[in-house]
C-alpha cells in the first residue's frame, strides 16, 4: 500500500513539476510578446506547449501573436486547437472570431461571437466585436443593439460610443442626432482625433 501512494505521489509531482515549468514559459512568452520580442515569445510559447499539449491559454497566446505576424493560417490552428480541447472556451471562440472578421468573413465572426456570449453573457468587448461585424454586414439596427448591450456591461467603452455614433450617422435621419451625441461622448473618453473628423463631417 505504500509503494502505492509514493507511485500516485511521485506522479503528482512530476505532472505539477511540468505543468509549472510550462506556466513559466508561458509568462515568459507573455513578457517577451510585451517587448516586441516576437521571436522569443513564439519559441516560450512553443516550449509550453511542448510541456503540456492542452495548454490553452499558450495556444490562445500564440494564436493571438500569429494574428499579429499575419500568420493567419496558424492562429486559425490555434484557436481551432483551444476550442478542440474544451469547447467551452470562450477566449477561442472570441478571438477566433476577430481573425475572421480580419479576413472579412464577417458571418463566421458573428458565429463565433455567438458561441463566446453563450458561455459568458457579460463580454462586452465580445458584443462590440460582433457589432463590427454586423455594421460591415449593413445591419446596422442589429450592430446598435450590440453597441448598446456593451454600453450596459462597460458604460465608458469609448470604443462603443465611437462605433454606435458612426452607424447611427450612417444612416441618418431621426437617428443622426443621437449619433452626434455618441461621437461627442467618445470624444470625450479620449477618442478625440477621429471623433472630430466625423463631428466635423456630420454634426454641424
Amino acid at each position: 500500500m505504500k509503494k502505492i501512494f509514493l507511485l500516485i505521489f511521485s506522479f503528482y509531482c512530476l505532472q505539477n513539476c511540468y505543468c509549472q515549468k510550462g506556466k513559466r514559459y508561458f509568462e515568459e512568452g507573455n513578457d517577451k510578446f510585451s517587448v516586441n520580442d516576437f521571436k522569443g515569445a513564439m519559441s516560450a510559447y512553443n516550449r509550453a506547449i511542448e510541456i503540456n499539449p492542452k495548454y490553452l491559454d499558450a495556444y490562445n497566446n500564440r494564436g493571438k501573436l500569429n494574428v499579429y505576424l499575419q500568420n493567419y493560417l496558424e492562429a486559425l490552428s490555434d484557436f481551432n486547437k483551444t476550442i478542440e480541447i474544451d469547447s467551452n472556451y470562450k477566449s477561442g471562440y472570441q478571438n477566433r472570431g476577430v481573425l475572421k472578421s480580419k479576413l472579412k468573413d464577417y458571418q463566421g465572426a458573428i458565429d463565433d461571437y455567438n458561441k463566446a456570449i453563450n458561455i459568458d453573457s457579460t463580454l462586452y468587448v465580445t458584443y462590440f466585436s460582433r457589432g463590427q461585424s454586423k455594421f460591415y454586414l449593413k445591419d446596422y439596427q442589429g450592430a446598435i443593439v450590440d453597441y448598446t448591450k456593451s454600453l450596459e456591461i462597460n458604460p465608458n467603452y469609448a470604443a462603443d460610443y465611437f462605433d454606435r455614433g458612426l452607424v447611427r450617422v450612417t444612416i441618418g435621419g431621426t437617428e443622426k442626432d443621437k449619433g452626434c451625441l455618441d461621437l461627442y461622448k467618445a470624444k470625450t473618453l479620449g477618442i478625440v482625433k477621429d471623433a472630430l473628423i466625423l463631428i466635423q463631417k456630420y454634426c454641424k
